[in-house]
């Protein structure tokens, strides 16, 4: 059976489950924007354009054409 909480049992969760979420957000924030970096050209790093999500996707649309070219040149090779 559950127990009732009691205000100040309610209001520490309350606190401190908002505190560990600020937390981990700010923990989590530098990985996202290195990725983000990673994947937006130079411009957008250089000039801050960039808060979190990727400003132009040149990088992955280049990624893909490499990946597409090896895709093909592998399925040459496996028909010979």
């Amino acid at each position: 059976m559950k127990r009732k909480l009691e205000i100040s049992e309610l209001i520490f969760k309350i606190i401190s489950y908002t505190l560990l979420t600020i937390f981990a957000l700010c923990c989590l924030y530098p990985f996202l924007y290195a990725i983000s970096a990673s994947i937006s050209g130079r411009h957008a790093v250089e000039y801050n354009e960039l808060i979190l999500f990727p400003k132009d996707l040149k990088k992955i649309h280049w990624f893909w054409q490499k990946v597409m070219i090896f895709e093909k040149l592998t399925d040459l090779e496996k028909a010979h």
